[in-house]
């Protein structure tokens, strides 16, 4: 569980595909962290696993974790943006999954980077959509933001 905000997993791992063909099980799975460091542990405990059963673990990485920094200047001006637009202090969570920020963050060590955006239901899925009324909110939200990080003085804010 995260140490930074109530009830959110910070590292799992779930079974994506089970494939048996004649004496082979082959398991396909996702480990995923907003924290690095809390991988290896994991994957160690799926080796151990694999090994008492007789078989064997194989590592494919994807993608970092990201864990966000609550005292970002980004953060700062998105949740002064958010309070300008919508009249009520924003709620700041986070999710464990991936995000486009873990890959740009491994090639942009120390760049300040927030995530937010409008409400996708049923992702990575046929039925995949976004709701159209937070679409419209995260837009207000975005063109208010870019107004003001764009202000002089705005990183010391």
């Amino acid at each position: 569980m995260s140490p930074d905000f109530d009830d959110l997993v910070e590292t799992s791992t779930s079974l994506g595909e089970a494939i048996t063909d004649g004496e082979t099980l082959t398991l396909h799975s996702l480990t995923r962290s907003s924290n690095d460091s809390a991988l290896p542990e994991v994957i160690a405990a799926l080796d151990a696993v694999a090994r008492l059963a007789g078989g064997e673990l194989e590592v494919k990485r994807n993608y970092g974790g990201w864990r966000p920094n609550l005292d970002s200047p980004a953060l700062a001006a998105a949740k002064r943006s958010f309070e300008h637009v919508f009249g009520e202090p924003a709620i700041v969570t986070a999710v464990h999954a991936g995000l486009e920020t873990a890959v740009i963050g491994d090639k942009v060590a120390g760049l300040d980077m927030i995530s937010f955006g409008p409400q996708i239901e049923a992702p990575h899925s046929p039925d995949e959509r976004v709701s159209i009324p937070t679409a419209d909110r995260f837009w207000r939200l975005l063109v208010a933001f870019i107004d003001e990080v764009s202000k002089p003085g705005a990183e010391q804010r």
